[in-house]
C-alpha cells in the first residue's frame, strides 16, 4: 500500500529523485520486506552512486531475507565486478571541542576496554527486558559511541 504510493510519488516528482530518496524507498522496502520495488530502487541507486556499497549490501539483504540465494549471488558478483569496496561503519561524537571517532571493530581508542564493557552491559539489559538482539548489530558504532559517553558519565 504504502510503499506503492511512495513510489508513485518519487515517479511524479517534478525534479530528478536523488540517491537520498530512492535509499529511503530501498530502506523502507527492507523493512516490509518488499523485493519487487526494492529491485526498482536499487536498479536507480546504482545509476546514481555505483561505488555506495551500502545499496549493493542492503538489496543483498534483502533477498537473503525473502532466501532468494541466487539473487544474492548475483549482487555478491556485482560488487566483485564492479570492484566496490564496503566502507566501515564510523560514527562520531563531539565532547567539549573534541570530535571522537567509533570505526567499527576498531579498538585503538584509548578507552575501548570499558567502552565494550559497558556496551556489554547494556546489551545484556535489553535482552532481559525482552528486547530482540541482532547479535549483528551489537557493535554498531552508534553504540559504541553512546557506550562511551554512558561510561563517562558512571
Amino acid at each position: 500500500g504504502c510503499l506503492e504510493e511512495a513510489h508513485n510519488l518519487i515517479s511524479n516528482m517534478p525534479m530528478t529523485p536523488t540517491s537520498v530518496v530512492w535509499g529511503a524507498l530501498l530502506a523502507a522496502c527492507s523493512i516490509h520486506h518488499n523485493v519487487q520495488l526494492a529491485e526498482v530502487a536499487a536498479a536507480q541507486l546504482f545509476k546514481i552512486e555505483p561505488e555506495n556499497s551500502g545499496n549493493y549490501i542492503l538489496l543483498s539483504n534483502i533477498y537473503a531475507a525473502a532466501g532468494q540465494w541466487r539473487n544474492v549471488a548475483i549482487v555478491r558478483a556485482m560488487i566483485r565486478k564492479h570492484r566496490v569496496r564496503k566502507n566501515r561503519g564510523s560514527s562520531w561524537v563531539e565532547l567539549g571541542s573534541v570530535v571522537h571517532e567509533f570505526v567499527m571493530g576498531d579498538v585503538s581508542h584509548l578507552d575501548s576496554d570499558s567502552i565494550y564493557f559497558v556496551l556489554d552491559l547494556l546489551s545484556e539489559d535489553m535482552k532481559l527486558s525482552g528486547y530482540p538482539m541482532d547479535t549483528k548489530q551489537k557493535y554498531m558504532t552508534p553504540r559504541l559511541a553512546m557506550s562511551w559517553k554512558m561510561d563517562d558519565q558512571i
